[in-house]
């Protein structure tokens, strides 16, 4: 059975994140992509723009040193959507990140139009980027 095709582009956005491969995961984003993070750490707010959203993924490398990871467990797609569950990991100076998070991603015309992220545990999200 082919896989729907919002579960496609989470997973070439996946791909190429984990390669490292900004400009490849660039091409996941439609031009008025709008990127949300949660308030209460350094780099929350809303990130407009492909630009804004890749120099965001830049910094999570660089405050990272490129230890930050995660895993996709599940993956929910509809005609609008694509819900993924992940488990994320990384290291920042003498923090450790172990916990799973949500991806929330608006879809239009087979671009990420807006995306959401939710921590399963609020307050040790921040704790790793504060």
């Amino acid at each position: 059975m082919a896989e729907h095709p919002n579960t496609n582009i989470f997973n070439r956005l996946y791909n190429a994140f984990s390669a490292g491969n900004m400009v490849k995961a660039g091409e996941e984003f439609a031009d008025d992509l709008v990127w949300h993070i949660p308030a209460g750490q350094p780099m929350s707010g809303d990130y407009e723009g492909r630009d804004a959203t890749l120099e965001n993924f830049a910094k999570v490398y660089e405050l990272t040193a490129g230890t930050y990871k995660f895993e996709i467990f599940d993956i929910l797609p509809s005609s609008k959507h694509v819900a993924a569950y992940v488990h994320a990991t990384g290291r920042r100076n003498s923090k450790t990140l172990d916990q799973g998070y949500m991806f929330l991603f608006r879809i239009r015309d087979s671009k990420i139009v807006e995306a959401w992220e939710f921590a399963n545990d609020g307050p040790a999200w921040q704790e790793f980027w504060s």
